[in-house]
């Protein structure tokens, strides 16, 4: 499974050519992140161990997400995949 990272993004803004995919900071990680799907329900995410923002369930990361929870929440990492949320492209303009 391969991700994109965000760096310089700010929270939820467009990291992937799927609009539904938002940056989501991760914890401690000094403004850089990870491209998710933004639409998780967030009854689905658990929070993760305040005492050294891990979580205790496999297969997720810890990651910042507001919209759900003050506190970092466990995010699961099938839904950063980049056959979810494919990288944006960048053109190269080539001049002679």
């Amino acid at each position: 499974m391969k991700s994109e990272i965000c760096h310089g993004v700010d929270q939820y803004d467009r990291c992937s050519t799927n609009g539904n995919c938002g940056c989501f900071h991760m914890t401690d990680a000094g403004g850089s992140g990870i491209c998710g799907f933004i639409e998780v329900t967030c009854s689905k995410l658990a929070l993760c161990n305040s005492s050294n923002n891990v979580c205790d369930e496999p297969n997720h990361v810890c990651v910042r997400h507001p919209r759900c929870q003050s506190h970092s929440v466990c995010y699961p990492l099938s839904m950063i995949d980049q056959r979810i949320c494919p990288p944006t492209t960048s053109e190269i303009n080539i001049s002679n």
